[in-house]
């Protein structure tokens, strides 16, 4: 596969170095290699287009190109000479690249000071976080990655239970009413001891993050020199979500409509409406220390090795506008960045209520970065999450699982 890649790569780099000049020599052509184009690639290319039109001398050419590669694909042009102008990136990913070292990608701090002091306030610091080391920032964060809670009214009005509030600060809407809620909605039509219908789908352990912060856990210290889950708030954590398989609440399709929960991305709105589906949105449950999301972002960052910084950074702070924002928002390419975006109603389809623009704009702002910050993070976290697929199959304890992969953990956070 890495030998497949490589010879992909080279080919397109013989393609970007024989169409360099395609434009003329008055023109200079930004690469942008889009890891996420393909989500509305219309409105990509309607967005390169119309910058064009406003800077007749920079000419931004899309490249889409699978996720999984962008990091190799960054590694193998950079060591070639041929650098793209821009990349987007998975921030996860870029936060172990950067890790590991940030000369790969260009500080945009003193851009970001320079040109956006007048409204850097509009895009909340939990987004900035996302593309920040040690007080830098080294990409600006596009279409954020949050939960929310959809829920199926119906099934909540047939099961006598009150809606969940839009307010992520209700302090009503906790573990302990979530849990008894998931535990009313579950029920047996049938009668052949197996529920018909489920109270919450199983997305375990992959979107489990927000339920450590919750309990006031992490799965690693603030230094990256330990080890810390299998701490009394994050074993709480796990202890809150085994209860829920133990007693066979977790299973099912929402979208079925056989589960009345599901924790995801607000994105599945569209989906939910063209079910036909009862549906609504709620926060996350508050856990023992208050409301807590998750947040990850697309981020979208210059290589220090472009040959075209400032256009580049042109190309970049027009990306990211709010007229830029509002227009991928009303794509569904969202949530965007920015809380006037987010806040505003006219940017989104008719059937999002008021109210899920509440839910949304505050999951953004509660959004916890986890932490990846460290060159070996996607394999310490694929390591974790084997061990808790065994915890929440009820295969092993949490003690026992989580002690099993300590060594392995140390040793992979020792290496840097």
């Amino acid at each position: 596969m890495r030998v497949k890649v490589r010879c992909l790569v080279l080919a397109l780099i013989l393609i970007v170095m024989g169409n360099h000049h395609a434009f003329g020599a008055d023109v200079v052509e930004l690469q942008y290699v889009h890891s996420f184009a393909h989500w509305g690639p219309d409105v990509q290319q309607q967005i390169a287009d119309e910058f064009h039109r406003r800077n007749p001398h920079i000419k931004v050419t899309i490249e889409p190109i699978n996720y999984l590669h962008a990091a190799e694909i960054l590694q193998l042009r950079t060591a070639a000479g041929v650098a793209p102008d821009l990349l987007s990136i998975g921030s996860d990913t870029f936060s172990s690249m950067i890790a590991g070292g940030t000369d790969l990608f260009l500080d945009l701090t003193p851009y970001i000071e320079r040109d956006m002091a007048h409204d850097r306030s509009d895009i909340p610091d939990s987004v900035w976080a996302a593309t920040t080391l040690n007080g830098r920032i080294f990409a600006m964060s596009q279409r954020l990655s949050i939960y929310v809670t959809f829920y199926n009214r119906a099934m909540f009005d047939e099961a006598g239970l009150a809606p969940p509030p839009y307010d992520w600060y209700d302090t009503g809407w906790n573990w302990e009413s979530f849990k008894t809620a998931v535990s009313k909605l579950t029920y047996d039509k049938s009668g052949d001891g197996i529920p018909d219908i489920y109270g919450l789908v199983n997305n375990f352990p992959v979107r489990f993050y927000p339920w450590v912060y919750q309990s006031g856990g992490e799965y690693l210290n603030e230094t990256y020199d330990d080890f810390i889950l299998d701490q009394p708030e994050g074993i709480r954590a796990i202890e809150f979500i085994t209860s829920l398989f133990e007693r066979g609440y977790i299973g099912g399709s929402f979208l079925n409509g056989t589960a009345a929960m599901y924790t995801t991305l607000p994105t599945e709105m569209q989906a939910a409406h063209n079910q036909g589906l009862s549906w609504d949105l709620a926060p996350l449950p508050q856990g023992p220390t208050g409301p807590v999301g998750k947040m990850l972002t697309i981020a979208v960052g210059i290589p220090s090795a472009s040959r075209h910084r400032d256009e580049a950074w042109e190309f970049l702070k027009y990306y990211m506008s709010a007229e830029v924002g509002a227009l991928q928002n009303k794509a569904d390419i969202m949530p965007q960045p920015r809380l006037s975006v987010i806040k505003n109603r006219r940017n989104y389809a008719s059937y999002v209520k008021p109210e899920h623009l509440t839910v949304i704009a505050q999951a953004v702002e509660l959004g916890h970065v986890y932490r990846y910050f460290h060159p070996n993070a996607p394999e310490i976290y694929n390591t974790i999450d084997q061990a808790l697929r065994t915890i929440f199959g009820l295969r092993a304890d949490a003690a026992t699982a989580l002690a099993s992969i300590r060594p392995r953990i140390m040793q992979l956070l020792a290496d840097r």
